[in-house]
C-alpha cells in the first residue's frame, strides 16, 4: 500500500505509514509536489527535505506524487521482514505498476545504492488511452510515450537530487566526525570562518567512506587536514603575493602555521622511522637469519 495509509476492514488493523519500514530509516527526503504529505512523525531520522516538482508534462496534465528518500548507509535497505527496499516502486491509482523503476533509467551512479521510494503516476492509467500494462500484467509496454515520458522525469530529477545529497551528506557527516574524533573540532574551530564550511565538508567525505577498518578512517583524516593546510597556506601565500605589500604583521602569521604544519609533518616521519627501528630489533630479537635483514636493511634504508 502507499503512504497513504489504509482503512480497517473487519476489525483488523489500519495499515498507515508507521508500518514502513523505508521511512523510518530514511535521513534525506524529497517529495513531489507543493507541499509535504508525509508526516514528520513517520520520519523519526530525517535530518533535511526538500520539495520538488511533480510535472512530467504539463501539456495533459501528466504529474506524479510521492517520493524519493536516502538512507545513512545501503546495508539499511535490507531488512529481515521487508527484504530489499533499494528500489522506486511505480504506482498508478493504487495498483502497483513498477517494481523498480531504478533498473530502467539507466543511472549507475553510486547515489542510487542509498536510495529508496514511491512514485505515485495515475497517468500512466487513463481511460482515453490504450492500456500500458501487457497482457500478462507483470510489466508494461515500454515504448508507451507515457512510460518514456516517466523514465525520463525520474533519471532528470535524480540528477538534480544527487547534486544536493552530496553536498548535505558531506555536512552532515562532517558535523559526525568532529563529535566523534577528539581534535578535529579544535582544528575546524581555529580555521577562518570562510575556512570552516569547506573544512567540515572534506571531513564529512572522509566520514562518509565505507572501511571495515576505522583505523585507516583516522589515517585519512590525517591526510585530509595535512592537504588542506597545504592548500590553505598556498593560498595565503598567493594572497600576499597578489596584494603586492608584504609587511610583518601579513607575513608572521603565514611563517607561523607554516611552522607549525611542517613540526607535525617532521613528527608523522620520526615516528616512521621509529616504528622501522622497532621492526628491526623484533627481527634480531627473533634471532632472525642473516639474508631476512639484509632484505629488511634494503628496503627501509
Amino acid at each position: 500500500e502507499g503512504t497513504g495509509g489504509g482503512d480497517v476492514c473487519n476489525g483488523m488493523h489500519r495499515v498507515t505509514p508507521n508500518d514502513r519500514e523505508d521511512l523510518r530509516r530514511l535521513e534525506f527526503i524529497w517529495e513531489f509536489g507543493e507541499k509535504p504529505v508525509i508526516p514528520s512523525a513517520n520520519l523519526p531520522r530525517v535530518k533535511r527535505k526538500d520539495l520538488i516538482s511533480g510535472d512530467v508534462r504539463s501539456e495533459g496534465g501528466w504529474i506524479v506524487t510521492g517520493w524519493i528518500g536516502a538512507v545513512p548507509e545501503p546495508k539499511q535497505l535490507t531488512t529481515d521482514d521487508a527484504g530489499a527496499l533499494n528500489n522506486i516502486v511505480v504506482l498508478s491509482r493504487g495498483r502497483l505498476i513498477q517494481e523498480n523503476v531504478l533498473d530502467k533509467i539507466n543511472y549507475s551512479r553510486i547515489f542510487t545504492k542509498y536510495l529508496t521510494g514511491e512514485i505515485n503516476a495515475d497517468f500512466l492509467d487513463l481511460t482515453e488511452f490504450d492500456d500500458i500494462a501487457t497482457s500478462d500484467r507483470q510489466r508494461l509496454i515500454e515504448d508507451d510515450e507515457r512510460y518514456q515520458a516517466l523514465l525520463d522525469f525520474v533519471r532528470r530529477k535524480l540528477l538534480d537530487i544527487d547534486d544536493v545529497w552530496t553536498k548535505w551528506r558531506n555536512e552532515e557527516r562532517g558535523k559526525e566526525a568532529v563529535v566523534e574524533v577528539a581534535g578535529l573540532g579544535d582544528w575546524i574551530h581555529n580555521l577562518p570562518p570562510s575556512q570552516q564550511v569547506p573544512a567540515r565538508q572534506l571531513l564529512g567525505l572522509i566520514r562518509g567512506v565505507e572501511l571495515e577498518d576505522e583505523v585507516q578512517r583516522t589515517q585519512l583524516y590525517k591526510a585530509g587536514v595535512v592537504a588542506f593546510e597545504r592548500l590553505r597556506l598556498r593560498e595565503s601565500a598567493h594572497q600576499l603575493v597578489a596584494a603586492g605589500a608584504l609587511s610583518a604583521q601579513t607575513l608572521l602569521p603565514l611563517l607561523s602555521d607554516l611552522s607549525i604544519l611542517e613540526g607535525s609533518m617532521y613528527r608523522d616521519i620520526v615516528a616512521s622511522r621509529l616504528d622501522v627501528i622497532k621492526q628491526l630489533e623484533r627481527l634480531v630479537d627473533d634471532n632472525e637469519k642473516e639474508k631476512v635483514l639484509q632484505q629488511h636493511l634494503f628496503k627501509k634504508l
